[in-house]
Formats: structure tokens, sequence, C-alpha cells
């Protein structure tokens, strides 16, 4: 114990850190050995050579590139692809859907080239399950897609003001509501059903795996979720507090947030999540689909075999993406009908 912790308050505060830092390589080793998703608990994940290796041999084009922001302290990374065809000069009079990627927790934009993200899109898009798509896929850091609560790091605010603007702006992409969808993988699953949830009039279907998804009631969490979340609290405090705040942790939670989801107004839905999820997200899928199903919302609600992270999403992220093509496809059928809008 290092010197100066002389009381037993003080023995408790070093205790607390010492466990924080012990449980997070933890989750480092687990995660190096199954090759999961959250494999670096860093909330500045360093950016990977396997990024290169990987776009070379797309036939669309994947750039890094900042999002400036006047919201946010700083300009935001972000990740884009446009798909093969869309620099040649004939063609540049074409408009494209728009898919926004959202990563998971000690993640950053990059993961989605690494892990094969990309190449899973552009095989749905050769075998036509999906429509050529452009990606958007914003670097969040550790921040749950939510606002700071000392307001310095809006990023809600920041992706709805200025990032999906800034998409529309930047990229020939079909920029109504029909045209445009989002997919997320834990936290990131838990930002696209927060933000397809609260603003449904922006997103025609949302697509999760694995998603942060737990009850109201933070004292309703299992012992595997109470533990990892308990963990995590200083990671994540500036957004829910330490402890979480139970009323800011409702105010954002997408197992809320359906319970307010007018059923006319909601976005296709989709939901997938391993049965062995190591965070017990599985059970947070299950109830989530109880609740649009009680309140007749339309969904998809699947438990895969597997466990957390791309290993998991090597199997069950070729089904979201057919799901989110059916919807592109319907929506271009229907502005395709005479008579339709």
């Amino acid at each position: 114990m290092p010197s100066g912790y002389e009381t037993s308050a003080d023995i408790g505060v070093w205790y607390l850190h010492a466990m924080r830092v012990w449980f997070l390589l933890f989750l480092l080793l687990a995660s190096n050995v199954s090759n999961g998703q959250e494999s670096r608990p860093s909330s500045r994940p360093r950016r990977g050579s396997g990024f290169d290796t990987v776009a070379k041999t797309l036939k669309g084009r994947v750039t890094r590139t900042t999002i400036p922001s006047k919201l946010m302290p700083k300009e935001v990374g972000v990740v884009t692809y446009v798909p093969e065809g869309y620099d040649v000069k004939d063609r540049s009079a074409i408009r494209y859907p728009v898919v926004f990627f959202l990563h998971g927790l000690f993640e950053n934009a990059d993961r989605w080239v690494q892990r094969g993200g990309a190449t899973m899109l552009e095989s749905a898009i050769a075998d036509g399950d999906l429509p050529p798509v452009i990606v958007v896929a914003p670097d969040a850091g550790m921040s749950f897609y939510c606002d700071t609560i000392d307001g310095k790091r809006p990023y809600a605010r920041f992706f709805i003001e200025e990032c999906v603007p800034w998409a529309d702006a930047t990229f020939r992409t079909k920029s109504a509501r029909g045209s445009r969808v989002i997919v997320g993988s834990s936290m990131g699953g838990f930002g696209a059903l927060r933000f397809a949830f609260t603003r449904p009039e922006m997103f025609a279907a949302v697509a999760v795996h694995s998603a942060a998804i737990l009850p109201d009631d933070v004292s309703a969490w299992s012992t595997r979720a109470q533990r990892a979340m308990g963990f995590l609290a200083a990671e994540i405090a500036d957004v829910f507090g330490d402890p979480i705040d139970p009323v800011r942790w409702k105010s954002v939670n997408p197992l809320h947030l359906a319970q307010t989801l007018a059923p006319e107004a909601a976005p296709s839905i989709y939901l997938d999540c391993g049965s062995e999820d190591r965070y017990a997200f599985d059970d947070g899928c299950r109830q989530l689909g109880d609740v649009l199903t009680e309140r007749k919302i339309p969904r998809i609600c699947e438990i895969r075999p597997g466990n957390h992270g791309w290993d998991y999403l090597k199997d069950a992220h070729p089904h979201a993406l057919r799901f989110l093509g059916e919807t592109l496809k319907k929506a271009a059928a229907s502005r395709a009908t005479p008579g339709s809008r």
C-alpha cells in the first residue's frame, strides 16, 4: 500500500481503486483470450495497423477523418465508408442510404473495419441482402452516447445536431428518414436504441447486438451486471454518476424509453444477444422485447448462442444487415411507386 493512507477511510479508498484496476486488467486478459469486443480498458483505444490491412481488401473506400464540432471540446474522429462506384464520375448524381454504426466500450470507430464489420457489409451488398450504402462510424470514447453531467461533453447533442447533418452535407446521402438507419453493439447498442427511440423521425430502423440494456431499477440488476457496472463506475462517472444516479440512468435507458415510444412512430427494430453474454445483457434484450410486444410495437428479438464481442458479431451481424437491407429496400420501393412520397 502506498504511503499517505493512514486512516481506515483512506485505506478503503485505496482498496476500492486497486480493485477497479485489477478488474479492468482482468477484462483485458479475458478479452484477449476470447478475442472479444471490449479488448482495451482505456478511454483512448489505440489505433491499430489492422485498419489499413483490411481497408486494402475492400472494394469500397474507407477513410479516417474528423467532424468539426461547436458542442464538443474538439473535433470528433470518424471512420467513413463509401461503396464501390461512389467515386466514378458518371455516377456522381447517384445518392445512397446511410448507416450509422456505433461502437462499443473500450473501442473506437476503427474496430468496425479491423474486426470485420466493413467486410461483412460488403458481403451483404454482394449477396443482394443490402443495397450499396454509406457508413458513418463516429468515435464516442466511454460516453455511452450520452451528455456528461457537467455538460462539457454533450455527445448525444453532438450526434443528433452535428454528426448526422455533417454526413448529409459531406456525402451524397439520401437524407430522408426512410434511407437512414442506425446499428450498434454493446455500448453502441445502448446509444443506437436511445437515439432511435427518442428521435424516431430521424431513423427508419435500428439494429443492435448485445446492447447494454439493464433494468431501470439499479438494485434489480443481476449479480453479474452489478459487479461489471460497479467496477466500471469510475470510468463512466461523468455520464451516470458514481455511484450511478438511478434517475439519470432511467432517463436514458432504452428499456424505459421504449415504454413511451409511440407505436405509430416507431422505427423498425431488431435486437439480438448471446445466450451466454458475460454482462447479462441477454436478460435486458428479452425484457426489451417483452416491453415492445406489450406496446404492440413490431420487433425481431433473437437470443443466439454465444458470448459478448466481435466473435459473437461474426455470426449475428449478417442477420442485422439483412434486416436493415429489407427496410431500405421497402423505402426505395415506396418512393418508386407513383403517387408515393
